[in-house]
């Protein structure tokens, strides 16, 4: 699908390890990547804020689903996918989140953000935050 400088097929797991890993792996501390992180004044702590990679089938399903949401056509992301069938691009690798879900969400969210703060006040307190 990309070419490398030569004209061949990119090796992936020549991205993988020399662009994608580094970014994603970088130290919480210095934001260094972990293989430039070697010989520092501190210990190598990754940066809890970035995503873990779960691999290229992952990397492909986030990505329909981020095409799909922005608004792109489901065949073209079928397209870009290359998939024979639009029902297997549907099916197992566009996946959408209701505004519901999100919704709630983000209440059970702030409910716990406010438990955490309102914890010295009494249970009475994380009742009502609760509730309301």
């Amino acid at each position: 699908m990309f070419a490398n400088g030569k004209g061949r097929p990119t090796n992936l797991n020549n991205v993988l390890n020399r662009e994608i890993l580094p970014v994603l792996n970088r130290c919480g501390i210095c934001r260094k990547s972990k293989p430039s992180h070697i010989g520092g004044s501190h210990e190598y702590l990754r940066d809890g804020s970035l995503p873990t990679w779960h691999g290229f089938h992952s990397f492909r399903r986030g990505l329909a689903s981020t095409l799909y949401g922005l608004g792109v056509d489901d065949v073209m992301v079928q397209q870009i996918l290359r998939h024979q069938d639009v029902s297997v691009t549907r099916k197992h690798y566009i996946k959408t989140t209701s505004e519901q879900t999100v919704s709630a969400m983000a209440k059970l969210e702030a409910a716990s953000a406010a438990m955490c703060a309102d914890r010295a006040l009494g249970p009475a307190t994380v009742k009502s935050t609760l509730l309301n």
